[in-house]
C-alpha cells in the first residue's frame, strides 16, 4: 500500500523553497507514495511544473497584509482542522517555516508523522517567530514534530541556538532537478557577447541585497569595467530598485529583467552568477548555477561554504559586506586567469546536487 504524504506550504510562487518542493515531489517514487501538495492561500507560478500524478489542492484562505497577526491568535489545532481537517495521511510535512508549520503542529493524531522544513538562518529577526505570541510557544510547537529539517548545517546551528532541540534537528539538502535544469539550459538565448554578463535571480525584496549590486555596478562602471548586471525576478522592491538604477545612472548597465519561465538558458550563458543576499537558507539559484558550471560569487550566506568550500575551492564566498562583494566582483572581472580557474572548479562541484541522492536522503524520513 502506498504511503500517503501531504506537503503543505503557503503558496507555490516563484521562490526558491517553492521550487525545491516541486523538484522533490516530482522526483519521488509515485509507486511508493501517494503525494498531495496543499497551498494555503494561492497556487502561484511553480504549480504548473508539478507532474500530473501529484495531487494539488488550494485551500484559498484569505491572504492580506497582516494575516500573520490573525494566525498568531488562532490555536494550532483549529488551524489544522481548517486547513487539513479529517483527511487521512501517514505523513504531513510543513515545507515552510511560519504559517504552515503552525498548521501541522496542531495535528491531533499521534500516529501521523510530522516534519517541518526550515529554509532560513536569520533567526533573530526572522519570520519563524511571528505566528505565535512568544518564542517559547514557537519552540514548543516545533518540539512536537518528529524531526525539524534544516536545509544546511548553518541553518541547523542557527535554529539549535534558539530552540535547543538537539538531535530533533537534522539536515537534508535541497533537491534540484538536475536533468530538467540541464535540458532547459540548452534552449537558445541571445546575449551581448562583447560584455562580461553577470546574472542573478530572486524575489525583488530587501533580503536579496540587489540594491548593493546597483551601487557596486555604479563603482565598476565609473572604473571603466565592461560588464552588464542582469537581475531577474519580481517583487515588492521593484520600484525602489528601478529608482536606484536611475539615481546611479546605470540604466545601460544594470537591468531589471522581470520573471522568466526559463532562468537556466540565461544562467548557462552567463559569465558569472552572483548572490548578494543578506541571508538565505541555501540559495537555490546558486545551486543551479553550480549544476550548470557557471562560476559563482556569493556573500557568506547560509550554505554558501557547504556548496563552494570553506576556502573558496569551487567559487568565491565573500564576507556579507557590500565593499567585500565589490572587491570580489572586481577581481573576477579583471583577472581572466582567476575566472578560468573557477570555470574549471565549479564543474567538479556539480555532482554535489545529484537529484537521486538528495531525494533518497529525504525519503529516508518517510
Amino acid at each position: 500500500m502506498k504511503k500517503k504524504i501531504l506537503f503543505i506550504i503557503d503558496s507555490l510562487t516563484g521562490g526558491g523553497a517553492e521550487k525545491v518542493l516541486v523538484n522533490l515531489v516530482n522526483n519521488m517514487d509515485t509507486n511508493k507514495y501517494d503525494i498531495t501538495v496543499e497551498t494555503m492561500f494561492f497556487n502561484g507560478v511553480n504549480a504548473r511544473f508539478l507532474k500530473p500524478e501529484i495531487k494539488l489542492f488550494c485551500k484559498k484562505a484569505p491572504c492580506f497584509h497582516g494575516v500573520s497577526h490573525i494566525i498568531k491568535r488562532i490555536p494550532d489545532r483549529v488551524l489544522y482542522k481548517y486547513f487539513i481537517g479529517q483527511a487521512k495521511y501517514d505523513v504531513v510535512v510543513a515545507f515552510m517555516h511560519g504559517a504552515s508549520a503552525k498548521v501541522v503542529a496542531g495535528c491531533p493524531d499521534k500516529k501521523i508523522k510530522k516534519y517541518a522544513w526550515i529554509h532560513i538562518n536569520e533567526m533573530e529577526h526572522g519570520t519563524i517567530w511571528k505566528f505565535y505570541p512568544t518564542r517559547k510557544q514557537t519552540v514548543e510547537s516545533y518540539s512536537r514534530f518528529d524531526k525539524v529539517v534544516a536545509v544546511s548545517e548553518t541553518v541547523k546551528d542557527a535554529f539549535e541556538k534558539y530552540s535547543h532541540l538537539g538531535e530533533k534537528i537534522i539536515v537534508k539538502y535541497n533537491v534540484n532537478d538536475t536533468q530538467r535544469i540541464k535540458k532547459m539550459s540548452e534552449e537558445e538565448f541571445e546575449r551581448n557577447k562583447d560584455t562580461f554578463y553577470i546574472s542573478t535571480f530572486g524575489r525583488l525584496s530587501s533580503q536579496k541585497g540587489f540594491d548593493r549590486l546597483i551601487r557596486i555596478s555604479k563603482k565598476l562602471k565609473d572604473e571603466g569595467k565592461n560588464f552588464e548586471m542582469h537581475i531577474f525576478g519580481k517583487g515588492e522592491d521593484e520600484k525602489i530598485l528601478s529608482d536606484l538604477i536611475a539615481e546611479n545612472k546605470v540604466g545601460g548597465t544594470v537591468f531589471l529583467d522581470g520573471f522568466t519561465d526559463n532562468p537556466y538558458k540565461i544562467m548557462k550563458n552567463s559569465d558569472l552568477f552572483v548572490c548578494s543576499s543578506l541571508y538565505e537558507g541555501l540559495s537555490t539559484a546558486m545551486s543551479e548555477a553550480v549544476i550548470l558550471g557557471v562560476p559563482v560569487v556569493t556573500t557568506d550566506v547560509s550554505g554558501a561554504k557547504e556548496v563552494l568550500g570553506n576556502n573558496n575551492e569551487y567559487g568565491i564566498v565573500t564576507e556579507n559586506d557590500e565593499d567585500k562583494l565589490y572587491e570580489a566582483l572586481k577581481d573576477i572581472i579583471e583577472n581572466k586567469k582567476l575566472y578560468n580557474e573557477y570555470k574549471e572548479k565549479v564543474l567538479e562541484r556539480g555532482t554535489f546536487f545529484d537529484t537521486e541522492k538528495t531525494v533518497e536522503a529525504v525519503c529516508e524520513l518517510f
